[in-house]
């Protein structure tokens, strides 16, 4: 038996962490199982810390809306695995992430819902999609480039993820905001997810944000621009095309931008640097702190 297993809390003390009223912790047992605490010999609950921990998720997952019976069931899969990943000790994130890969192998739609729910309370947006669905979605991706996930399941697990992506991001826009931002990906480039990682962050700084997603050339960004008149234009650029191609992309996305601060990122971005910022791009070297830094620092400008 390992130590979060040994029973040790009497009920009273597990309400005062939890917050959870005695008379519904008896009740979540006895109507969902949830947990089953050990008893002593004169009838005593005794819980462990691994049912507190349990506890303390059901009623994160009920405070979010979710039904009574529907979180018992979440929280029984997360911490009674049949055949799924062990969680990985102290790192409930990569816990999660992991199951989401697991529920993409068996083509289990159902899981794969139930534990993107799951994931959507444990955190900021920002955190959920930087620690739960990005690395998830990079393995997806590894794993198909390998041949040992196929394409259906690829497109299964990207569609679910971006659905639940983007309905965080509509969660966390702020509804006013002084700052806006448009953020599109390259000509050509497929790969919208990154743009939503940089959209959480904009938003915790103030930002609303337009995504117009996958594939958007320059004079897509030029009548959103023209319309919305953003402070700022985010583009996604993770596979370059030749230098020549590119160059003259860059100069057609820079006048599109108008008097717009542009920024792209992206594995191609940075492997392109010198071409991007001739054409009077900014590149971004993935330090968010830096790019806070700097967009305040225009703001306040």
């Amino acid at each position: 038996m390992s130590a979060e297993d040994v029973p040790r809390y009497r009920i009273q003390t597990v309400s005062e962490m939890t917050g959870i009223p005695a008379p519904t912790l008896r009740a979540w047992e006895r109507r969902y199982g949830v947990p089953t605490p050990n008893r002593t010999g004169k009838g005593y609950r005794l819980f462990s810390a691994r049912d507190v921990e349990m506890l303390a998720r059901m009623r994160d997952l009920c405070e979010s809306g979710m039904s009574a019976s529907d979180a018992a069931r979440l929280v029984g899969d997360f911490f009674s695995p049949a055949d799924e990943p062990a969680p990985t000790p102290g790192d409930p994130a990569a816990t999660v992430s992991r199951r989401i890969v697991s529920a993409v192998e068996r083509f289990d739609a159902d899981g794969l819902d139930r534990e993107i729910r799951l994931a959507q309370t444990m955190g900021s947006a920002a955190v959920i999609f930087e620690d739960i669905f990005a690395p998830a979605l990079r393995e997806i991706g590894d794993r198909w480039h390998e041949g040992t996930l196929s394409v259906s399941q690829e497109h299964l697990a990207s569609e679910a993820l971006a659905r639940a992506t983007r309905n965080l991001l509509d969660l966390v826009q702020p509804t006013s905001a002084p700052r806006s931002a448009v953020l599109a990906c390259w000509e050509e480039e497929q790969h919208v997810m990154p743009l939503y990682g940089i959209a959480f962050r904009l938003a915790q700084w103030g930002y609303r944000c337009v995504v117009l997603g996958a594939r958007t050339p320059p004079e897509a960004v030029a009548e959103a621009v023209d319309r919305l008149a953003p402070d700022v234009v985010g583009l996604s650029l993770t596979l370059a095309p030749p230098e020549a191609m590119l160059a003259e992309q860059a100069r057609a996305y820079a006048t599109a931008a108008g008097t717009a601060r542009v920024i792209v990122g992206g594995l191609g971005a940075q492997a392109s640097q010198a071409v991007l910022e001739a054409a009077g791009l900014r590149v971004s070297t993935g330090d968010i702190e830096a790019l806070r830094r700097e967009l305040a620092t225009s703001a306040a400008g």
